[in-house]
């Protein structure tokens, strides 16, 4: 019994019973050696006109023998290939098709692919890959605005502060505009983003550090930050608290650490994944260390944030004093992504 007479050991005779369009090849010169009705259903031909087709002319990937022979050649030595074409109908249409094809070692060898229309399939993808893109572009568009509106907010702010003769009011509304942009630099961040919904956390806390620096003009002269941190990226609510406790910890430092007499002012911000998945928030710096005797309002205040801010994360913030103080926030980010450097 020869590949013509039998498909996998089951006989032609049977084939109507194939509960799928099914068409044999020959390997060489890509004749069809024998389709299924179902098949010709789906090409819309009658199964002579078939007959009479080669490879080259139902399948728009195959342009010609040589191309032909290469796969049957590769497909000899793999034994089973699944691929997706296009197929052209007897009216000219192309119907994109799932092939799974076997070569068929026999009296005579042959291919033999079982094919699916793939049209229903690829019409779903192609809507939902529409409104995924259409939702993540309305989410950008809110980011956007809500980012504008917090911009305008702190323009409000700066130019109420131009009639406040007390210092104290005008740190307080400073302190403020700062906490405002490093919420509306969230935004921004997610706006810009080619991750949909992550802030990239390096390149956040860099143009928060760079802004806050910028913002304390004389009283933030001398003073060098230094930024260590891993490539992760955070969902919003993770990235607005850890921004919000690196402004009030870089604020407290720049105010109230460094004294006229501190000849080195340095503070190291570190962000990073531990070998156990926590993440480790810390903020140092090298300043005349923390002393509750003389802890004002304002750090008090301050510090209550950074306090709410890691308990907003599940998190645990320590406190060492020494040589300057040093705050820690270790914390769970299950949604976190790391990217390797």
């Amino acid at each position: 019994m020869t590949a013509l007479s039998t498909i996998n050991s089951i006989p032609l005779s049977f084939s109507h019973c194939i509960p799928d369009p099914l068409i044999v090849f020959d390997p060489i010169e890509g004749k069809v050696l024998f389709a299924n009705d179902l098949f010709a259903f789906l090409l819309e031909y009658s199964i002579p006109e078939l007959m009479k087709k080669r490879i080259t002319d139902l399948d728009l990937h195959i342009p010609d023998l040589l191309t032909w022979q290469a796969q049957t050649t590769a497909l000899k030595h793999n034994g089973r290939v699944q691929t997706q074409s296009l197929y052209r109908k007897k009216n000219g249409d192309m119907l994109p098709v799932e092939i799974s094809t076997v070569f068929c070692r026999d009296a005579t060898e042959c291919v033999v692919s079982v094919v699916h229309d793939i049209s229903q399939f690829i019409k779903q993808t192609e809507k939902i890959s529409i409104s995924l893109q259409e939702k993540e572009h309305l989410l950008k568009e809110i980011h956007h605005r809500v980012k504008n509106n917090l911009q305008t907010i702190s323009s409000l702010l700066s130019l109420g502060s131009k009639k406040i003769k007390s210092e104290s009011v005008l740190n307080v509304l400073q302190e403020s505009q700062n906490r405002i942009h490093a919420i509306a630099t969230v935004h921004e961040i997610l706006y810009k983003s080619d991750m949909a919904g992550r802030v990239d956390m390096s390149k956040y806390l860099k143009y928060l550090i760079a802004s806050l620096i910028d913002s304390f003009g004389p009283l933030a002269k001398g003073v060098n930050v230094n930024l260590n941190t891993q490539k992760l990226f955070f969902l919003m609510d993770t990235a607005m608290p850890c921004g919000l406790i690196v402004n009030e910890l870089i604020t407290n430092a720049i105010q109230h650490a460094f004294t006229k007499d501190t000849a080195v002012k340095v503070i190291d911000i570190a962000l990073y994944q531990n070998t156990d998945g926590q993440i480790t928030l810390s903020v140092k710096d090298s300043g005349v260390g923390f002393h509750p005797d003389n802890e004002n309002e304002e750090v008090s205040v301050g510090l209550k944030m950074v306090t709410i801010l890691a308990k907003q994360l599940d998190g645990e913030l320590k406190r060492d004093d020494g040589e300057g103080t040093t705050f820690r926030v270790l914390f769970n980010a299950p949604d976190v992504i790391k990217e390797e450097e």
